[in-house]
């Protein structure tokens, strides 16, 4: 099934390389732009909502939005105030920085067929050095598998490094594939379900109203679907703690 922006943009008459751009009305095509997807602010005109939105409007609690849950806690913490969540992930108390703790909140994981996951990164606290990973994850429960695509842990050079992996369990890492990009506070990322074993990466950065394709990945070979979807924030074992302010966590049709 083809991902429905890309319907749009390839019925506003965009050539290769050019961009749909939203003129109040339809979407006309634009100044040349290879890769780029425009959401007009991530609103609802690139997908319905599908009730998985959670906005982080609550002046203030300590308690997961409804229906999210913790995996792998240890003493992490939530927090929700001024619009944003700050998710805390406690380290593990190891001795190196070449193995991380992930600590993550999640979610059932959209039931239908096709879907685009989108999660806006407000900021970052790294207490150890610059070694944070965040990032969208998918998790299968039964397994504990897991896929994560956001910014990479590995470290300080490439705070800004973006990646796509893979973990066999928690904190065992399967594979990992940098994609070479770099993103800057804040950062945007998604994951869209282009069928059961394709789905599609984008990624944005600063205040842009557009995202940028990075690939498309087939994660079956890990597992065979995803039953949770959510946020992962990890730390290295010989680190200190490090915390993730997130705004926005949306799926859309």
């Amino acid at each position: 099934m083809t991902n429905p922006r890309i319907q749009q943009l390839h019925q506003s008459g965009a050539g290769v390389g050019q961009a749909a751009i939203w003129d109040g009305t339809t979407w006309v095509p634009g100044a040349a732009a290879f890769g780029m997807d425009v959401l007009e602010a991530f609103d609802a005109r690139w997908g319905a909502t599908l009730g998985y939105d959670v906005e982080f409007s609550d002046p203030y609690s300590t308690t997961l939005p409804t229906d999210w849950s913790w995996v792998n806690p240890g003493a992490s913490a939530y927090q929700e105030a001024g619009g944003a969540g700050a998710i805390y992930a406690s380290p593990s108390g190891g001795s190196t920085t070449t193995t991380e703790t992930h600590r993550m909140i999640v979610r059932a994981a959209p039931s239908e067929s096709t879907w685009n996951a989108f999660l806006r990164v407000r900021g970052l606290n790294a207490f150890q050095g610059d070694h944070v990973r965040v990032a969208l994850v998918l998790r299968d429960s039964g397994s504990g598998k897991y896929v994560a695509f956001g910014r990479s842990i590995t470290g300080a050079a490439d705070l800004l490094t973006i990646s796509y992996s893979e973990w066999s369990a928690t904190n065992t890492l399967s594979s990992e594939s940098p994609t070479g990009d770099t993103v800057d506070i804040p950062s945007h990322f998604r994951i869209s379900k282009v069928s059961s074993t394709a789905y599609d990466l984008w990624v944005a950065s600063g205040e842009l109203l557009s995202m940028t394709y990075l690939g498309t990945v087939d994660p079956t070979g890990l597992v065979a679907s995803f039953d949770q979807i959510g946020i992962l924030v990890g730390t290295p074992d010989s680190g200190d703690g490090a915390s993730a302010i997130v705004d926005s966590f949306r799926v859309r049709t």
